[in-house]
């Protein structure tokens, strides 16, 4: 599971112990609850990029509350929102409050965090057949119960998470006059075509393929397709077709993939 957290400084009003889930630390334990009026609930971290982007994640609250109930779990001792208080609720707060140094945790959702190194709260928690425990958000959660429902087990989600641990890569940030980018390496292979098509204004598959080949030692044919296919996904590669009988696929940088080609001085 990913989770983030941050030290802050929060006025809040202390009412009761209640035993619950912690979310964080997954047991059940001893809280103590807290009411909050308008909290900064927002956490600041670092992606693990090269170089570090500093990100600012906010926590889901469906609604607009004013007031909110934090917990503080005694297990790990991290604090995270509970709920907000309705209106209607608000009249039966305790006055008295006090400020507390706490520390404000989120969970992130595994597959966004492994896919893209950016953070996006996880509100799905699910606990994987292989005994795995992973939280994801709402878009992520139900392609993944789509595949269970299909095929009866997490298996391929399984593997795929199993993948990133064993072949984790710190994507790198690529800076233009207009943008800015975060690029998975792809054990080169990403700068070796966008290097390649900077050379040679457009190539066909074949070309393209034979040319990169002679960078990357023992290329695969899906590898590379793959590598194609993100770079086509990202926008920094244009795909055409020509010819009357034999359709051939040609390929030549975007002006996005132009600038980010010459961004990476290769």
């Amino acid at each position: 599971m990913v989770v983030i957290s941050e030290k802050k400084v929060l006025e809040l009003i202390k009412f009761e112990q209640i035993i619950k889930r912690c979310p964080i630390c997954l047991k059940d334990t001893e809280q103590t609850a807290y009411y909050s009026h308008k909290p900064d609930l927002s956490i600041t971290t670092y992606t693990e990029t090269t170089p570090a982007i500093q990100v600012k994640i906010l926590s889901n609250i469906g609604h607009m509350y004013e007031w909110y109930v934090l917990a503080t779990c005694t297990s790990c001792n991290y604090t995270y929102k509970v709920t907000g208080v309705p209106k209607m609720k608000e009249k039966d707060i305790p006055k008295t409050s006090s400020f507390n140094s706490i520390e404000l945790a989120l969970t992130c959702c595994d597959v966004c965090y492994n896919e893209y190194y950016r953070y996006v709260i996880g509100d799905v928690f699910i606990n994987l057949s292989s005994g795995g425990k992973v939280y994801l958000c709402e878009s992520h959660a139900k392609s993944v119960e789509e595949e269970k429902n299909k095929n009866g087990n997490y298996n391929s989600f399984i593997k795929k998470m199993n993948y990133w641990e064993n072949n984790k890569e710190i994507p790198i940030v690529i800076k233009t006059k207009s943008d800015e980018f975060l690029l998975k390496r792809c054990n080169g292979l990403t700068i070796h075509i966008l290097d390649v098509l900077k050379e040679s204004e457009e190539l066909s598959r074949s070309e393209l393929f034979n040319k990169v080949s002679k960078r990357s030692v023992k290329l695969k044919q899906p590898q590379f397709d793959e590598v194609v296919g993100y770079l086509k996904g990202m926008s920094l590669l244009e795909e055409k077709e020509s010819g009357s009988f034999i359709r051939k696929r040609f390929f030549s940088l975007s002006k996005s993939g132009s600038d980010v080609a010459e961004a990476l001085n290769v």
